[in-house]
């Protein structure tokens, strides 16, 4: 990859800037394939939880931005999800772009056992580990205040509240999406290269999809380089 792709008037700005920004994910998503283009430039991405409608920015199009980064040099998008719909419609958003591997499976079970399940002979390892699966249950949390009636009014409460009052509430509600997030990072570990790039999706109130992941790898001495919806992290 070559840096003018990243420059102001580069290819990713003029392509996805606006949509991104808009999602929120605009920053931590430039800085995550600054840091992956400067590291290789035949990287290997893994997505777990595919874009399944094309142009649906509040969920960031994800499939289509890595692809698309992809397709300007090397390398190779395998793109996870347990719904065969989601993957049929991805497959149709992105069957322009090259090298993705659509994968129908759990997965925390994928990334345990990528070599078995990757139809190719597998690398050397993950360059650029994105988790977008299992979303967060932040609908929950809104209707719990009136959502249902004014939204605007729930969300005002919501973000009030600090992440541990929202845990002791609705632990039971948001412990899956947590507990999954967390052991996807535990189970793509040791297929993450050195120096390799984690991006979660999800950062909301009590914590998000990433918080017990974040703590995980706060834990094995990660770098924390970003914070925004998404959060950027460094393997070191």
């Amino acid at each position: 990859m070559k840096a003018s792709l990243f420059s102001r008037n580069g290819w990713f700005d003029r392509t996805y800037r606006e949509g991104l920004l808009k999602a929120k994910r605009y920053h931590t998503t430039k800085a995550a394939l600054t840091l992956v283009s400067q590291r290789t430039e035949c990287p290997e991405i893994v997505e777990t939880g595919c874009q399944h409608n094309a142009e649906e920015w509040g969920a960031g199009c994800s499939t289509t931005v890595l692809a698309d980064f992809i397709a300007q040099g090397f390398g190779q998008l395998y793109t996870i999800d347990t719904s065969a719909d989601h993957l049929a419609r991805c497959k149709a958003i992105t069957e322009r772009f090259p090298h993705i591997v659509y994968a129908c499976d759990d997965s925390v079970e994928w990334l345990k056992d990528r070599a078995t399940v990757d139809p190719h002979p597998p690398k050397v390892g993950i360059d650029l580990l994105y988790l977008d699966s299992f979303d967060y249950p932040y609908g929950t949390l809104l209707e719990a205040y009136g959502g249902k009636s004014d939204i605007e009014s729930a969300r005002k409460i919501v973000e009030g509240m600090s992440d541990e009052a929202i845990v002791d509430r609705f632990g039971s509600v948001i412990a899956p999406c947590q507990e999954h997030c967390l052991a996807e990072i535990q189970a793509a570990a040791p297929s993450l290269t050195p120096g390799a790039v984690v991006l979660i999706d999800d950062v909301l109130p009590g914590g998000g999809k990433p918080r017990l992941a974040k703590e995980w790898m706060r834990a094995q001495g990660w770098l924390h380089v970003l914070e925004d919806y998404q959060t950027l992290w460094v393997v070191r």
